[in-house]
């Protein structure tokens, strides 16, 4: 396959990886001789042959990493995002594996080559969503160059942000005080801040920045047989009413003629 004669020193170095050998046995020949340009078979006058076997094991590596809902910029800073698309391509631009990020947000190529090899990872971010973050500092564009040598490359994250949408409400003037509110801003009457009937137009008031507003839960209704479990279980529903479905996992409205689910963040054409 290849032959390498000895140095002055009587070593000879063979760079397997250079070979591209494919997995497997291989022997090495060594012949001590006088003789010049001596070759792997022929006389050899005062000279030996010995025979040494080698085995080639390629190693294979793997890259890793996860993907967070990241709110700054901050790695790790974010809960998991599942289902996110994950892309690998090799040195020449060539797509060598797609993959999706799990539950915990994780990903995972494996079986590729080392030896230095560079690879770039590039994350599809999903609709509305931006890059915010990820481990080198190229720009948010949800790709990094990674290199392969010798070993696993792990924690190779990146961050999405859900680009919210935020309307200004309509200024309604003229309207009723709300004389009723409840609030843990520790603020609440006419010599305080006059509120809540500062707010108008609502029977009561809820404001808090640190608890949270627990709405009635709700499983759906599997009768009769036939319902496949959408509607929840509320005989008399009426309209503008609001539960959260336990069996759904949504906020449910009732406009007058059915429940709608309120599960996708967007920007709504009217205020």
């Amino acid at each position: 396959m290849k032959t390498i004669p000895a140095n002055k020193t009587g070593n000879a170095i063979f760079d397997l990886s250079a070979l591209g050998l494919a997995p497997g046995s291989y022997y090495t020949r060594i012949r001590y001789s006088s003789n010049p340009n001596l070759g792997p078979t022929g006389y050899a006058s005062d000279g030996e042959v010995e025979d040494h076997l080698i085995k080639v094991d390629r190693n294979y590596y793997n890259i890793l990493g996860t993907i967070y809902q990241d709110n700054n910029g901050v790695i790790p800073d974010g809960t998991a995002m599942y289902n996110v698309t994950v892309n690998l391509y090799d040195v020449t631009g060539n797509l060598v594996d797609t993959t999706l990020s799990n539950f915990e947000g994780q990903y995972m190529f494996t079986g590729l080559t080392g030896g230095n090899t560079k690879y770039t990872v590039e994350v599809v971010a999903p609709s509305s969503y931006q890059h915010v973050s990820s481990t080198d500092t190229t720009p948010l564009d949800g790709i990094t160059e990674v290199s392969v040598i010798g070993q696993n490359v792990t924690e190779v994250n990146f961050g999405l942000y859900f680009d919210l949408c935020y309307k200004t409400p309509p200024v309604i003037t003229g309207g009723l005080p709300t004389n009723h509110g409840i609030t843990n801003l520790g603020r609440a009457g006419k010599d305080n801040g006059n509120w809540p009937m500062i707010r108008t137009g609502a029977w009561t008031a809820l404001e808090s920045k640190t608890k949270g507003f627990v709405i009635n839960r709700v499983a759906a209704n599997f009768e009769p047989p036939l319902d496949d479990g959408q509607i929840p279980a509320i005989i008399e529903p009426a309209k503008g009413m609001m539960v959260y479905d336990t069996t759904n996992h949504c906020l449910k409205i009732y406009d007058g003629v059915a429940w709608k689910c309120f599960n996708v963040q967007s920007c709504p054409p009217i205020n």
